[in-house]
Order: structure tokens, then C-alpha cells, then sequence
């Protein structure tokens, strides 16, 4: 039996070291199946591509920065109903539900 292909959209996260140069690395993505109702996303773990990237990358705000990303795409998939997913659903405004767009170096 063929599996039923289902539509989903999603967002990269970047980490823009240095917002000058726009230099980058993909650090985490976000996920959304509106016909599912499922949204998941999920962050680097481990830094030592991006410290190699960025030497002077201060590693414990980096990390802290990622571990509360997961957290709160946890907090809005537990309550994805109460945001009402529809199928015109937008992956962008539950990215910035996670990550509140500002001019910081984590960046959808």
C-alpha cells in the first residue's frame, strides 16, 4: 500500500554571528503539518561545527539560547490547539511564537 504524501512547511533557524558580514550557520528547524495539526522543530545539540565556524562564539549563552528554543517549541506543540492551526497556516508566525523576531543573531 502507497503512503499518502502530506503537505508541511517549514523554517530554518540560523545563527548569524556577525549581522555586517551576514555570515551563518543553519542552527535548528521548524516544522509544520497543518493537515496534522503537528508542529515540531528541534535545535543544534552539539557546537563544535559552529565553534569552528566562529571561534569567539561564547559557548554557554549559545547553548542556554538553544535549550530554551526547545523549550518553548514543547511549550507551543502541547498547545497547539489553543493556536488553531488551519490549513493556510503560516510555519513563520509559530516560528516567531518560539523566536520573537528582533534584529538578535538567531534568526529565522
Amino acid at each position: 500500500m502507497k503512503e499518502k504524501r502530506k503537505p508541511y512547511s517549514f523554517v530554518v533557524l540560523r545563527y548569524v554571528h556577525d549581522v555586517v558580514c551576514g555570515e551563518f550557520a543553519n542552527v535548528g528547524l521548524l516544522m509544520l503539518s497543518s493537515r496534522e495539526s503537528l508542529l515540531n522543530g528541534e535545535t543544534k545539540k552539539s557546537i563544535q561545527r559552529i565553534k569552528s565556524m566562529f571561534p569567539t562564539l561564547d559557548e554557554t549563552p549559545f547553548v542556554d539560547s538553544m535549550e530554551s528554543i526547545d523549550r518553548s517549541i514543547c511549550y507551543v506543540r502541547k498547545d497547539i490547539d489553543s493556536y488553531r492551526i488551519s490549513d493556510n497556516s503560516d510555519v513563520l508566525s509559530y516560528a516567531h511564537k518560539i523566536l520573537p523576531k528582533d534584529d538578535s543573531s538567531l534568526q529565522c
